[in-house]
């Protein structure tokens, strides 16, 4: 290779040809030291078998590596040395979540993927793909594979299992296989057999190779043992000596974190010295107590006791320090130096932080930058890891030299590069061969040194070490020997290697899943993982007790039949066998009771493009589609020209009385509430059929129709000039007796449409209508002014001052200007005054103001006063004008009808409110004063409701995180699009923007097409969003027309995972109980304040049980607290969009997250129902957050609580304690929603007097909305750097600042969480903006369009309408307030939530006498 640090331009060397082509030959494991080019081996092979058609057709290449960090570093280079597509993948949350199709598409669309082997192991072992599909498995660290490790899993549970001539060609890479130099021949053999490899070095070209990778000194740092004694009377003074009498402490961490505590101090102390592991100790609690919600009061007194010994930044007294210690700075001082870089190598990783902590204080290592980098997993309190953004960027600053000291646990012996090290130190002893080759391997340049310190009494350590240095020699010359004996020998017995019999039993479920005794152990570990658990409840995990015969206790907190929560296994050689036999057999007995699906896994939620529902029904996949699409939707206007299409003459009745008829191919009735709430009686009839003598008399008769809609187009909307035949809608003349085309009239108007007015005509005042001839706006003669002549001055009277200017009318009339040429006005003539008409409305203000006050309101009458020679007058009645005026709008509605009636003509759908379904199907674009948005709302809460009850009813053995899973997978945005596509809703949405200014024209006859069954269709743009919108939206409408019965059917009709269209009730039998006789007398208060008495007790005491109390009697109160959350949402739905009719969208949502959010629900726990007195718990953390939840919201009126939620963190227990009992109410009344509300009433009725649309936002937002309506843009949230970083009483403290265009205004905010801080900042710099203390105009310079802004705005209301609650989540967790850009953006999703973009309709006055009796 050549030195650079583009690997694109590496060039292999001879002996990297050499391994390679060993490799192609057979199953290789290449032993190179580290350095040497091994990935660039790989390299070469992976193009190799990709260019064989026997090797690599259809086949993909797999690359493993066994860390996060080496995937990332090895995805980058395999990129830059092939064409071919790679993909990288390390283990995380997200990705555990794909499912079958999307791995499918993942590896279908990739020919080499780079992973983690623990991915790959569950690939193979859930049944996403089989050993077969793979060409080449690559194997970097190939030395892991040994034992239990993921390694091992791949080759014995799925290679050996697949057929010779089917499996995948393997490579290995290693700098050194053999881990125990006491017998290196057997660890050989057994790496061999295991990875189906023979182990290969370099031979011929040996020369070049060492030439290539020089080998650090070796230095043996020996160091006088520690003084100090763990016994000694020195720990009784020191932190953990106050901490470890504490009967509190020992309750926050747990019996297992104790005693990792205690394991983890006293070897710090050991190593570092009582100082440093007491810091150790007090930043680990202190991170610990932050991130929960309580902690013992007596923990946090001895931490701030002790809080000034680490804060103090005076340097520490060297011959203070451990001889270890100061060993270690001996070898520093002495390679000082300007380019060093160095690493020193601990074994744990709280020495690591420690010791980093500690150089920085030591007087003579001034000069060393260090820091510490550790593992990423673990979240134990005793040894937390660190966060992969925060160790990636520690290890860019130290390849750029910003720090020359690592301090580094084992996560940087493999994998991570650093060429440029001359130092590396062992801190603590070499447990392996393998630790000792990496660790020193990482040394690599010409004069680096390696210091291995031992202390002088440890005799073994010693001896070890140069065993290691001595038979490193020895198993080279092993491996390089091709007479190396090679035999069969079966590995010996080990605890972590399955034998013959653990291998020979395996279950494979039907869709190919494979379960073994290894795998057992990590899918009850996963399982136990999803248990929703609070900061009060330690994680829930399988507890194995026992020897040989292993005794398995699963969480009592898993919702499934108590005989089913242990397990006894069968008698095996050894512990660790006998563990994975009865992990083993639960799986099993999992699995067949729905715990565990077919492919072995615990129910997650689905972030694919697509996936399926909670009854494996497969949804369609939409996401190639764009955000807007070109779609087919149906259209009631046919094209008239057509000889065969059926036309209608509609009468058009204003306030009772027939004006004008409307021809076209549609018959849809209307009447005036869906029109224009300023005309409040329009009636459109029911029409006749139209007939036509011949062809001829109908082309001549519609060419005369479509004339005068042309005239009276112009005259009532706009001047945009319409061809002939281009309409397919005609506003005509008819006889008021017959009700049939009076093409007399029309004729006659289309040859005189305008005439000049002499003083022998009669005038009459409001029913003449006029123009000027200058100008093109409508008119309508008021009066004649005797008052003026053309000599007069003007004045003004109308919406423009057109005169102004000029001495008299008869100067501006005469006078020529650049618009018009003079029109000749006698001085004597008269003057007539005109009221100015209004075309129809074609656009609608948007403000940011809430809808309430969008009304829009008559405005004030406006006239002008012009000379009788000026004006033209016009033959077309004033009532067909007002008529043209509202064409728009007609059509409109009639557009809306006729898609709603198609929604209503599917099967399976109920009947449903029409005007309703009109709204439901209407989109923001539509301007039509209404929209699917509120009922939106209510649809979201009955959609969640309905899917969460059958999926409750349907999994009985699932606990909540797996329904909220199997829940989320069934409602999100993804799959209502997927869904509505199947129905083809989009053929019924109305998306035209009917008003849309001086553009609009009636429809077109152009732009009719024909579906497959000749129904008239029309191509519009159709946003994605509406899609899931609608469907919601649709289920509003069924709620409101039927209640929940109604929301089933039509949500089982539009394929939604509701479970079918019966009732609940009806669905499941009336369960048997015979259980109990009575509720206990702890209980039976508790139903006195609900009003209700259970059949069934054992749901109430399962509703009261925490999931930190071991109950053999009921799971924990999670299944029904997830039931529970739904019907609340649903019911304070359902209240709001009632009392409150206009009431936006937005608005509705935020008063609704205040009354369900868990601040209001815990006060509803402690005020109304006392449920904190009555919770069965086993956690001490819990009672004290609960006694300071009572002394704090007790007094608290609930009209406080509801306006400031965000001020108040009482536990999550004391919410779930309300839902969860509400759950069972409606579980034990047998789903009798009606009842359950009647309860939910009774106890939330003081919050419900409280819960109104004008509550406030958070002040975060409130503050985002103040700034945004003042158009200014540049202001951001920052972290501030707080006095104190860490508080015992409060833990980790934050600060937050708000800065406007850069200034930083009001008081920065320090408190214990930093959402907290931010809110309380916001709320300081908000009322001081408001209250003028701080002058936003002083500070803000924000140079904005605002007529360009405000119509930006406009566009991305009506596009995209109010954002649902996924679309903010995800938003809010992808952007950040703590810079401009994402404030900004932050601000705009506010203020789309609660900003209205079209006026309201009048409240509906529907015939839903039914709906509330339902409810």
């Amino acid at each position: 290779m050549v030195e650079g640090t583009d690997p694109s331009k590496f060039i292999p060397r001879a002996y990297q040809h050499e391994i390679f082509n060993r490799a192609r030959e057979k199953n290789v494991i290449a032993v190179l030291d580290t350095g040497s080019g091994k990935t660039l081996i790989a390299a070469l092979l992976i193009r190799w078998v990709a260019s064989q058609p026997t090797l690599g057709s259809g086949k993909k290449i797999f690359f493993l590596a066994p860390k996060r960090a080496l995937v990332i570093q090895q995805t980058s280079f395999v990129k830059s040395q092939t064409l071919l597509k790679v993909g990288g993948y390390v283990g995380s949350e997200e990705l555990d979540m794909w499912d079958s199709d999307r791995w499918r598409s993942e590896i279908g669309s990739h020919d080499i993927l780079v992973m983690t082997p623990e991915i790959l192991v569950r690939l193979l072992t859930h049944a996403r793909m089989t050993m077969d599909q793979i060409s080449l498995l690559v194997m970097d660290e190939a030395h892991h594979c040994r034992g239990n490790h993921p390694y091992a899993r791949v080759m014995r549970e799925h290679y050996a299992f697949a057929p010779a001539d089917r499996r995948p060609k393997v490579f290995g890479l290693t700098a050194s296989p053999v881990w125990n130099p006491k017998n290196p021949q057997k660890g050989l053999r057994e790496l061999e057999k295991l990875m189906d490899c023979t182990i290969i070095s370099v031979e011929r070209n040996a020369d070049e190779l060492k030439a290539y990778s020089p080998r650090a000194v070796e230095r043996l740092a020996i160091y006088e043992p520690s003084p100090f004694n763990y016994a000694d009377e020195m720990i009784a003074s020191s932190l953990w000596g106050h901490l470890s009498v504490l009967d509190e402490f020992k309750n926050h961490v747990g019996d297992d974190g104790f005693a990792d505590f205690d394991r983890r101090y006293v070897h710090a102390s050991i190593s570092l010295g009582l100082y440093a592991a007491d810091y150790y100790l007090h930043q680990s609690l202190s991170q610990s107590l932050s991130s929960r919600t309580a902690a013992a009061k007596s923990v946090r007194d001895v931490l701030r006791r002790h809080e000034h010994r680490f804060v103090d930044s005076s340097p520490v007294r060297l011959h203070e320090q451990t001889p270890k210690v100061r060993k270690l700075v001996e070898i520093l001082n002495l390679h000082r130096s300007e380019s060093l870089q160095a690493i020193i190598f601990v074994r744990q990783r709280q020495v690591a932080r420690a010791l980093s902590w500690l150089l920085a204080k030591i007087p003579t290592l001034e000069w060393v930058r260090s820091e510490s980098i550790v593992g990423h997993s673990g979240n134990d309190m005793a040894s937390r890891g660190i966060a992969v953004k925060v160790s990636e960027k520690v290890v860019a600053a130290f390849r750029e030299k910003r720090y020359n000291v690592l301090v580094a646990s084992s996560v940087a012996e493999e994998g991570l590069d650093f060429p440029t090290l001359n130092l590396v130190i062992r801190f603590d002893t070499i447990d392996n061969m393998v630790s000792f080759a990496q660790s020193r391997g990482r040394a690599r340049h010409y004069e680096s040194i390696f210091y291995a310190m031992i202390a002088s009494d440890d005799v073994p350590s010693v001896d070890k070490y140069h065993a290691f240095s001595k038979n490193e020699t020895i198993v080279k010359r092993l491996w390089a020997d091709s007479t190396f004996e090679r035999d069969n020998e079966a590995v010996d017995d080990d605890d972590d290697v399955p034998t013959e019999e653990e291998l020979s039993i395996r279950y494979i479920t039907k869709v190919g899943a494979i379960l073994t005794c290894s795998g057992a152990i990590p899918l009850l570990s996963e399982l136990c993982s999803l248990l929703p658990v609070d900061g009060h409840t330690q994680a829930l995990k399988p507890v194995y007790t026992g020897g040989f015969t292993s005794v398995l206790t699963l969480p009592s907190a898993l919702p499934i039949p108590r005989s089913a929560l242990s397990y006894v296994g069968p008698e095996c050689s050894n512990k660790k066998q006998a563990k994975r036999m009865v992990a083993f057999n639960a799986v099993q007995t999992l699995h067949q009771l729905g715990v565990f699906d077919d492919s072995l896994l615990p129910v997650r939620e689905s972030r694919a493009d697509d996936g399926e529902d909670a009854d494996g029904r497969k949804v369609r996949d939409v996401s190639a589609m764009r955000d807007v699409e070109r779609l087919a939707t149906l259209y009631p206007f046919d094209n008239p020209w057509r000889p065969q299409c059926q036309l209608w003459l509609q009468p058009l009745l204003l306030h009772g009385k027939v004006v004008c008829g409307l021809v076209s191919s549609s018959n849809v009735f209307i009447n005036s509430n869906m029109v224009n709430s300023s005309i409040p009686d329009m009636r459109l009839e029911r029409g006749v059929p139209l007939r036509f003598p011949s062809d001829e008399v109908r082309e001549a008769q519609l060419d005369l129709m479509d004339a005068f809609t042309i005239e009276g187009f112009w005259w009532g909307i706009s001047t945009k000039k319409i061809l002939n035949r281009e309409l397919s809608v005609f506003l005509i003349l008819v006889k008021e007796d017959t009700l049939t085309p009076d093409f007399e009239r029309m004729e006659q108007f289309l040859n005189n449409r305008t005439y000049l007015w002499t003083p022998e005509m009669d005038l009459h005042a409001g029913s003449l209508l006029a123009r000027h001839r200058r100008r093109h706006s409508p008119l309508l003669f008021s009066t004649i002014r005797e008052d003026l002549t053309p000599l007069s001055k003007p004045m003004k009277t109308g919406s423009r001052f057109y005169e102004e200017g000029f001495e008299t009318y008869l100067e501006y009339y005469t006078k020529p200007n650049s618009y018009a040429q003079p029109l000749p006005v006698d001085p004597n003539d008269v003057m007539l005054e005109f009221k100015e008409l209004k075309r129809a409305r074609t656009t609608i203000k948007v403000s940011r103001k809430t809808q309430s006050s969008l009304e829009v309101s008559a405005s004030t009458e406006r006239y002008q006063i012009i000379p009788r020679s000026a004006i033209a007058f016009s033959n077309l009645p004033i009532e067909v004008f007002h008529a043209f005026t509202i064409l728009p709008a007609v059509i409109r509605s009639i557009i809306g009808h006729y898609r709603a009636q198609g929604v209503q003509s599917c099967p399976g759908i109920p009947p449903l409110i029409e005007r309703r379904l009109v709204e439901s199907l209407t989109l923001p674009c539509v301007e039509a004063g209404f929209d699917y948005q509120r009922l939106e709302t209510l649809g979201d809460s009955c959609l969640k409701l309905a899917t969460s009850i059958h999926v409750f009813t349907k999994y009985p053995h699932k606990h909540e995180g797996q329904l909220h899973a199997l829940r989320r997978n069934s409602i999100s945005n993804r799959y209502l699009r997927g869904r509505a596509f199947e129905r083809q809703l989009h053929r019924y949405v109305s998306c035209e923007r009917v008003l849309e200014g001086k553009s609009w024209i009636p429809p077109k006859a152009a732009e009719v097409t024909y579906d497959d069954n000749g129904q008239a269709i029309v191509q519009r743009d159709v946003p994605l969003k509406a899609m899931q919108d609608c469907m919601e939206a649709i289920l509003g409408v069924a709620y409101l027309s039927g209640g929940m019965p109604h929301v089933l059917k039509t949500g089982t009709a539009l394929n939604l995972c509701f479970g079918g269209p019966e009732i609940w009730p009806n669905r499941f039998p009336v369960p048997d109980i015979d259980m109990l006789v009575e509720t206990p007398p702890g209980l039976q208060v508790l139903e006195i304040e609900l009003g209700y008495t259970f059949r069934n007790p054992w749901l109430l005491m399962e509703s009261m049980t925490h999931p930190s109390f071991t109950s053999q009697d009921t799971a924990s109160y999670n299944r029904l607290e997830f039931l529970g959350d739904a019907l609340v949402e649903q019911f304070f739905t359902h209240h709001l969009f009632h009392k409150y009719p206009l009431a936006p969208p937005g608005k509705l949502t935020n008063a609704r997250c205040r009354a369900v959010c868990n601040t209001t629900l815990a006060a509803v726990a402690i005020k109304r129902l006392s449920l904190d007195k009555t919770i069965l718990h086993s956690s001490a953390t819990l009672s004290e957050a609960m006694a300071e939840a009572r002394e704090i919201l007790e007094n608290i009126p609930y009209k406080d609580i509801v306006r400031n939620t965000w001020k108040y963190s009482p536990p999550k227990a004391l919410g779930d304690l309300t839902e969860s009992i509400l759950g069972a109410v409606f579980v034990d009344s047998h789903y009798d929603l009606g009842l359950m509300y009647t309860v939910l009433e009774r106890v939330v009725g003081e919050v419900l007097m409280e819960v109104h649309p004008n509550v406030p936002e958070d002040p975060v937002s409130e503050l985002m909305i103040y700034v945004s309506r003042h158009r200014c843009t540049k202001v951001k949230i920052q972290r501030g750097k707080p006095e104190i970083e860490v508080d015992p009483e409060l833990g980790t403290l934050h600060t937050a600042e708000v800065v406007i265009h850069g200034t930083q205004v009001g008081r920065p905010v320090t408190m214990s969480s930093l959402s907290l801080a931010r809110a309380f900042v916001s709320e300081q710099v908000l009322e001081n903006l408001q209250n003028g203390e701080i002058k936003l105009e002083d500070l803000c310079t924000c140079a904005i369009d605002m007529e360009e802004k405000d119509r930006e705005e406009v566009e991305k209301l009506l596009t995209e309408g109010r954002p649902n609650d996924e679309d903010i989540e995800a938003t809010e967790k992808s952007t950040n307030d703590d810079t401009e850009e994402g404030f900004r953006r932050l601000a705009d999703l506010q203020i789309r939530k609660l900003d209205v973009h079209v006026e309201m309709e009048e409240e509906l006055k529907l015939d839903e006498t039914n709906v509330e009796s339902q409810l």
